[in-house]
């Protein structure tokens, strides 16, 4: 019986440490594989506004869900039409835009009047909130662009070759 119990303990233990690494690999696959891209950018030479481009680099598709940004003097548009920007300067936030398979969406980022105000070493956050359209109850981690006013404001002003 003794032998028995330490075979039996053996192979719990070699289960145990097959199991271990297979778990963390399949979080990591599953909270990292096909996650989109995001990309802060300045629009062109003669505007001073940066662009939010979110790249789906899965095969799947995605959701935004929402683009929060902080402080509250900077917004973010789903276009570059009158009516976008109007509804971003209203503080309507971005949500629910649907992203194909290898597909790119480009937000743009306003800025209020009290952005000028602010220190350029204050704090700016966007985060970009997104699921799977086949796993929307499953949430993803979302993604954080860490910055501050004065690393925008330098962006904003960085000529584009294209």
């Amino acid at each position: 019986m003794g032998a028995e119990f330490g075979w039996l303990e053996l192979i719990k233990t070699i289960g145990a440490l097959v199991a271990l690494p297979t778990g963390v690999f399949v979080l990591v696959d599953h909270f990292l594989r096909g996650r989109p891209l995001v990309d802060l950018r300045p629009v062109g030479n003669d505007d001073p506004r940066l662009e939010l481009e979110i790249a789906n680099t899965s095969n799947r598709s995605i959701v935004i869900r929402s683009i929060t940004c902080r402080p509250d003097a900077l917004r973010a548009s789903y276009g570059d039409d009158v009516g976008a920007i109007i509804d971003a300067a209203a503080g309507t936030p971005v949500k629910a835009v649907l992203l194909g398979p290898l597909k790119n969406e480009v937000f743009f980022l306003i800025t209020e009047r009290k952005w000028d105000d602010l220190p350029a070493t204050a704090g700016v956050s966007i985060t970009v909130r997104w699921s799977f359209t086949s796993s929307r109850w499953l949430p993803q981690i979302p993604i954080w662009l860490r910055s501050t006013v004065g690393k925008l404001n330098e962006l904003r002003k960085i000529e584009r070759d294209d």
